[in-house]
């Protein structure tokens, strides 16, 4: 008779379980100024997403008539007659005028998201190790409602 032989498995066999006991990582708490939060306003962030939705979308747009104008191209590099008719150049200077057009509104919403995003990055409400709220700071302080000074005579309604 043979002798008894292990159980060959064809995966391997499940791990063994830890407990809660035997498992030891390290925490390492970064410093005060790594762990600074800047609380934005939630339309900015919301006006920045758009932007970049509709940036997708030019560049979605260049590609679309920049790849029309090239398979135009391609189709008279590959034509044994190579006959350019004036059908073909009028739809050749349309496609290539609406890219150079989404190009130039892709560039426009870039700079807009830009300016949005410096924004954005320079609104401080909440600094790190500190407990104090800041409104952002205006142009001009007079308008901004917080500096108003107050009316505090009785007589005056």
């Amino acid at each position: 008779m043979a002798p008894h032989s292990p159980k060959r498995y064809i995966f391997p066999p499940p791990p063994s379980y830890t407990t809660l006991e035997e498992v030891r990582a390290p925490i390492n708490i970064p410093s005060i100024e790594q762990m600074s939060v800047n609380l934005v306003p939630s339309h900015l962030l919301e006006r920045l997403e758009e932007y970049r939705a509709d940036e997708n979308k030019a560049f979605l747009l260049i590609g679309l008539f920049g790849g029309a104008c090239l398979g135009i191209f391609s189709n008279w590099a590959t034509n044994e007659n190579f006959t350019i008719t004036r059908a073909s150049l009028v739809l050749l200077g349309i496609l290539a005028m609406l890219t150079v057009f989404c190009a130039f509104w892709a560039f426009q919403i870039n700079k807009r998201a830009k300016s949005v995003r410096e924004r954005m990055l320079d609104y401080t409400i909440l600094r790190a190790g500190e407990n104090i709220i800041e409104p952002l700071p205006t142009e001009n302080q007079d308008e901004n409602p917080i500096n108003k000074p107050q009316n505090t005579d009785s007589d005056s309604v």
